[in-house]
């Protein structure tokens, strides 16, 4: 479920297999990531996706993680402008 998600977000799906595949990144951390990114593909606005419970801990796992965490939601955020 988690790569066919990452299919679907374009050029994002790198980014997101590499998370997916990341030993370093728990398991509650990618559940986060997958329902933030499947929000987004959802057409949910990213100013209300940027707040929810799951993004924090997307957010804050892949930081501990060592991911550009900023670059990261600035890609988000241009990828839900395009939904």
């Amino acid at each position: 479920m988690m790569m066919a998600t990452c299919g679907r977000v374009g050029s994002e799906g790198a980014l997101c297999r590499s998370v997916v595949n990341d030993a370093r990144v728990s398991m509650n951390t990618k559940r986060s990531c997958l329902e933030a990114i499947t929000l987004i593909l959802q057409g949910t606005g990213w100013s209300k996706v940027r707040s929810l419970p799951p993004t924090l801990t997307c957010e804050s796992g892949l930081g501990r993680a060592g991911y550009p965490v900023a670059e990261l939601l600035a890609r988000w955020n241009r990828l839900s402008a395009r939904r």
